[in-house]
């Protein structure tokens, strides 16, 4: 196949003619948008406040990591022998109350050490410098503000040619505000935060286990660590003053700790000392516990159901362990419950006790009652308490073996 010259050189002609008048366009053409609505100008500015908030905010909590790291040296256990803000008892401090457990406050001459070193970079007053879960923590009311009314995203003048320029960026028709909160949060690699975050759990647990319990050194016995002393390291000797708790706790190489529990019960105690009997001649299932002082209403739980035993601790209230029972066809469970009152009851406690009658024994309430589906298995019990219509929670089951 052959081409004609003269056709290719018209060709490129006519591709020349349309490249020079698109080069006369750029040359000559102004391309100023300024103050067009493009789209995009809002969320790169939005965009750009936050980055350049995140980057405050890390050189803040550096600066606050590089004071904290000069100041931190002064803490000590003398920290934690002083109100906390729960209180003191027999000298004690107090680490909890209602609302939890009242965060360790640092000095006043190390709080003023931190804001001295960082005021200088942030301009920030901080209020409140605690110490909570490993970190130290600032706290402010102050708020710092990213915004402008025309010029947060920058504009320059670029070259698009010879003698014609353009704006690389547009001039916002909007004010862009953002604040946000410059506090800070730095974890503290002490041995001293680690002692103290242990005790702390250790704390926790104990007062999960033994703040519904009516007899609280029992409870106490049971559950605290070897490590644990009541008042005294060198000798046990347990007082008791309402139901805050005087202990001191021992650690390897960080020393002795003295502090106060308070285990205080939300509304009425739990009911304790249950145990269960089954007399087989007489299909006689027996129930006793310890005399709860004032109470005069009580309700029996029991159930078939085991899996009831492992929804507990923390201690819940009978309705929310036998929500998630099983139930309908191909399920056997049961869960029942019997009511009685101490209004009237029998004190001579004889040896042969009538169905359905309370009697008190001693400290000890005694109910009997016959329930014929009671037979050949497993059981659980628990008794709970009712005072202004407020029922106690549950913190364990008494088992029944039924032969």
């Amino acid at each position: 196949m052959r081409i004609n010259k003269k056709g290719a050189f018209f060709h490129w002609i006519i591709f020349g003619v349309v490249v020079a008048i698109g080069l006369y366009f750029v040359l000559s053409i102004d391309v100023n948008v300024t103050g067009q609505n493009t789209k995009g100008v809002w969320q790169l500015s939005y965009v750009r406040a936050t980055q350049d908030a995140q980057k405050d905010l890390l050189e803040i909590d550096q600066t606050a990591r590089n004071a904290i790291a000069l100041a931190v040296n002064n803490i000590g256990k003398e920290q934690l022998a002083k109100d906390l803000g729960c209180g003191v008892v027999k000298g004690y401090p107090v680490w909890n109350n209602k609302k939890g457990f009242c965060e360790l406050k640092l000095d006043e001459t190390i709080k003023a050490d931190i804001n001295k070193l960082i005021i200088n970079k942030t301009n920030v007053p901080y209020e409140e410098i605690i110490y909570s879960e490993g970190a130290i923590i600032g706290k402010t009311n102050e708020r710092k503000v990213i915004g402008s009314s025309l010029g947060v995203i920058p504009t320059s003048t670029k070259t698009a040619g010879l003698f014609t320029t353009y704006e690389s960026y547009l001039i916002k028709p909007f004010e862009l505000r953002y604040e946000y909160n410059p506090g800070f949060r730095v974890k503290v690699g002490s041995s001293f935060g680690k002692a103290y975050e242990t005790i702390k759990e250790q704390a926790k647990s104990l007062l999960i286990n033994c703040s519904t319990e009516l007899n609280l050194k029992d409870c106490l016995d049971k559950n605290k660590l070897n490590t644990w002393h009541y008042t005294y390291c060198e000798k046990d000797y347990f007082a008791q003053e309402g139901r805050v708790v005087p202990f001191c706790v021992k650690t390897d190489g960080q020393g002795d700790y003295k502090l106060a529990l308070d285990f205080i019960s939300e509304g009425t105690l739990a009911v304790t000392g249950i145990s269960t009997e089954f007399d087989k001649d007489q299909n006689l299932t027996t129930i006793s516990f310890e005399l709860y002082p004032g109470i005069k209403d009580y309700t029996i739980y029991y159930t078939n159901w085991l899996i009831a035993q492992s929804q507990i601790p923390p201690a819940k209230k009978a309705a929310e362990i036998f929500y998630t029972m099983p139930s309908g066809e191909g399920f056997d469970y049961f869960q029942k419950s019997i009511n009685f009152s101490l209004a009237s009851f029998d004190n001579n406690c004889p040896v042969n006790k009538e169905p359905n009658n309370v009697y008190l024994c001693s400290n000890m309430v005694m109910y009997s009652f016959i329930d014929n589906s009671l037979n050949t298995g497993n059981y659980l019990f628990a008794v709970i308490a009712i005072q202004d219509a407020q029922e106690t929670t549950i913190t364990s089951f008494t088992s029944l073996n039924v032969n």
